[in-house]
């Protein structure tokens, strides 16, 4: 269904959404990124492209390219609590430890009773507790 609309509608950004994230769901992480690519070409400032390609590039641990797609969805979509989670979650793997810390506290501000957010947030501070001993 997803392919006919394509094939007839290239441009149609819903339908390129819908077959990222079935890629990805299925693992099938480098035909989601390409399909990413073709999303982006369409509507480059969407969040939401921004933030599934970020989630593919995390889920192939490509977590640098993953921390610039998020860092990108939190400019177009800046209240969303999941954008920011996940750029602090790849800011925390790569040892980029502030900036993860002010990424999970927006998200935090947006959704504050996120056990999540608040999980890894708690993660954050012992590790850097014990980085300073």
């Amino acid at each position: 269904m997803v392919n006919g609309i394509l094939l007839s509608h290239p441009g149609h950004v819903p339908a390129r959404k819908q077959l990222m994230s079935v890629l990805s769901g299925s693992r099938q992480f480098q035909e989601a990124l390409s399909e990413s690519a073709v999303a982006l070409k369409h509507s480059p400032d969407d969040g939401e492209i921004h933030s599934l390609r970020g989630s593919i590039l995390k889920d192939m641990n490509r977590l640098q390219e993953a921390a610039e797609s998020f860092r990108t969805a939190t400019k177009y979509l800046p209240n969303d609590p999941t954008a920011h989670m996940n750029l602090g979650a790849c800011l925390h793997m790569l040892k980029q430890y502030k900036g993860a810390r002010k990424h999970y506290k927006a998200a935090l501000r947006l959704q504050p009773d996120d056990k999540v957010i608040r999980e890894n947030l708690q993660k954050l501070e012992r590790l850097e507790r014990q980085q300073t001993r």
